[in-house]
């Protein structure tokens, strides 16, 4: 379709994507009187057309760049955090010796961790030390840091000397001011190992158990990952806390397979012999099936991990037969070298 533009009436294309709208425009035109009609609609026409069509374009091209940029900061946000975890625990071997009280912990670990997650330890509207919240009759406790995004508390801190043992039995003024705060998560921490505590069991009331627990000294691709969401640039209550209860179960599951590996319990042993076993289960029968069921399962996941080994395995001594057998190709039994035209004309 072409229409009539610039000051001469010359005939110019129209864009296919506005000649639905022109033609609902040319046709109201043609339908007015003969002295009322002119160039200048089809003109002004034509001109709309094809600005719509480059506004359009243009609005695709700024939200295309807008997305990709705000793609690649939020890469180098978490690039940004793994370093700095990573730098973090590769230093803190050296520092424990150096490192013998409380404060000394906050300065040269735990601080160093909440700066690491984007957090600014020295702006007071975002993290606060020594925060007091009376609770009943005690008045003046502490705890060690809150952590404010929006106005809004989300993260308690209690920290503890290197060493220092972690618990809820330690963490007495962490579990009275979760149910008194806004805040959902609460941190127990030593500087190497913390624990991350929420209120998955019963509403504003903080848990017994973590959800979460990591040591900086045994870091690895999926803590980091965890650790991550718990950072300025990535913090999303609603994310954190639809993984916190898989998180915590999954971990207390695996604890007690540990345990059974180790030493299988009477009801474990209990729950494999009945369907094995026909007669009577007497003392001597659970004694003896206690270490039939132990060595069992013990011998499954040795087998588990020699299959998963030997699959890994496998590829490479798949790459090194053909290797061989290419560089068996090459040259014949007299030691006369076969060039790789030979051996495809062959």
């Amino acid at each position: 379709m072409y229409y009539y533009g610039g000051l001469h009436g010359d005939v110019l294309p129209l864009p296919a994507a506005s000649t639905h709208r022109v033609q609902s425009e040319l046709l109201f035109c043609l339908r007015l009187p003969l002295f009322k009609r002119s160039h200048a609609p089809l003109a002004k026409l034509g001109q709309y057309g094809w600005n719509r069509t480059l506004l359009a374009e243009r609005r695709n091209k700024k939200a295309f760049a807008a997305g990709a940029k705000s793609e690649n900061v939020r890469r180098k946000q978490k690039m940004d955090i793994v370093d700095s975890l990573q730098q973090l625990a590769a230093r803190i071997p050296s520092q424990l010796s150096h490192v013998l009280t409380e404060e000394a912990t906050k300065n040269a670990l735990i601080m160093p961790f909440i700066q690491a997650l984007g957090y600014n330890v020295f702006d007071p509207t975002e993290v606060i030390p020594e925060f007091t919240a009376d609770v009943g009759t005690k008045k003046g406790e502490k705890v060690d840091y809150v952590i404010k995004r929006d106005n809004k508390m989300i993260i308690l801190w209690e920290c503890k000397p290197v060493g220092g043992k972690l618990g809820l039995n330690h963490a007495s003024q962490l579990y009275r001011y979760f149910s008194v705060t806004e805040a959902r998560f609460a941190i127990l921490t030593n500087g190497v190992d913390y624990q991350i505590y929420t209120d998955i069991e019963a509403a504003n009331r903080m848990d017994e158990k973590p959800f979460f627990e990591f040591s900086m000294l045994a870091l690895d691709a999926k803590a980091i990952e965890e650790i991550r969401k718990f950072s300025k640039a990535a913090f999303n209550l609603e994310n954190i806390l639809s993984t916190a209860s898989e998180l915590k179960y999954t971990k207390q599951i695996k604890a007690l397979i540990a345990k059974e590996l180790e030493s299988p319990s009477e009801d474990f042993v209990r729950h494999f012999t009945k369907q094995v076993y026909t007669g009577t289960i007497t003392a001597a029968v659970k004694s003896q099936f206690g270490k039939l069921v132990g060595d069992a399962f013990r011998e499954f996941i040795k087998g588990r991990v020699n299959q998963r080994i030997q699959s890994a395995l496998e590829p490479v001594t798949t790459a090194a037969v053909e290797t061989q057998n290419a560089v068996s190709l090459g040259t014949d039994e007299e030691g006369i070298e076969t060039t790789p035209e030979e051996i495809e004309a062959y």
